[in-house]
């Protein structure tokens, strides 16, 4: 049985993590606590930090948009500081009751290619800053996954901020996002595939867009080939046909019980253009 410990404050939590070799920091536990029951995860002790208000909120400061990893994935889905995809990419992880409890930290930290906040987050710039008690750094979000369920988080280290740039100067030149997701049924779905895509969108053209896919290889991807293709175009059905195939041959999927790779290469083009008309308001590109 792991140990429960509950800390007072995000340095106490810095000191325990340090101290403690097999000791695992507890958010919401939507998934962690299955897989210590499951024995999955081996646990001494399990370190309670989802109190902590350090952790906790998203507010605009410095220019950017700072999101504590203990923000629940409803207060994320709801927050009009956040852009479009990154709350519909939290809309859609588990039921009603697991966006109450599951944490946005939770989700980037189980590092599941198919997790539904990772893709935006490579669109919208994030970065994550992780902090031990002996120090801090902060990188890209696109540095932190190594793999499925694995990060570049070492002993004693804890993600305690996720920043995402201001990307707005006017209501014509606003950095627009969307994000798409498709699974074996309408709702408590994990991703077959998703998609999430931003970019500036005036007089038709797009400008510096950002295309990510989840659940198509063993990371969250950029796929920077599509978006040097749609770099400074006027969108028509041409383009669009390009630039899907040229997706499809991006990615890396596998064939496992929720899809096959095939399956995977041909829907996430769907994805691509739904992704697009919802960016520019336009009707579907097929």
């Amino acid at each position: 049985m792991a140990r429960y410990i509950t800390p007072h404050s995000l340095a106490e939590a810095l000191q325990i993590l340090g101290q403690e070799e097999h000791c695992l920091p507890l958010a919401g536990g939507t998934d962690l606590t299955l897989l210590v029951r499951d024995g999955t995860v081996q646990a001494e002790c399990l370190l309670d930090i989802s109190k902590l208000p350090e952790l906790i909120g998203v507010q605009e400061e410095g220019g950017e948009i700072r999101i504590g990893p203990c923000t629940t994935l409803a207060d994320v889905a709801s927050s009009p500081l956040l852009p479009a995809a990154l709350r519909a990419g939290a809309s859609w992880i588990g039921s009603p009751q697991i966006r109450a409890l599951g944490t946005i930290g939770g989700n980037i930290c189980n590092a599941s290619p198919c997790g539904d906040t990772l893709s935006p987050l490579l669109v919208l710039g994030g970065r994550f800053r992780l902090r031990s008690a002996s120090g801090e750094r902060e990188i890209p979000a696109e540095a932190f996954f190594l793999g499925p369920k694995r990060t570049i988080l070492t002993r004693g280290e804890l993600l305690v901020e996720i920043s995402l740039p201001l990307t707005r100067s006017s209501s014509q030149d606003e950095r627009r996002s969307a994000f798409q997701k498709i699974g074996g049924r309408g709702a408590q779905t994990i991703a077959q595939v998703n998609l999430a895509i931003s970019a500036y969108w005036k007089e038709g053209i797009l400008r510096q867009p950002c295309l990510a896919v989840g659940s198509a290889a063993p990371t969250p991807i950029r796929i920077p080939a599509v978006e040097r293709i749609l770099e400074g175009q006027r969108l028509d059905r041409e383009l669009i046909a390009q630039a899907s195939l040229r997706l499809a041959a991006e990615i890396r999927p596998i064939c496992d019980q929720r899809a096959s790779d095939r399956y995977r290469r041909s829907v996430v083009q769907a994805l691509f253009r739904d992704a697009l008309a919802s960016l520019t308001g336009q009707e579907a590109y097929s």
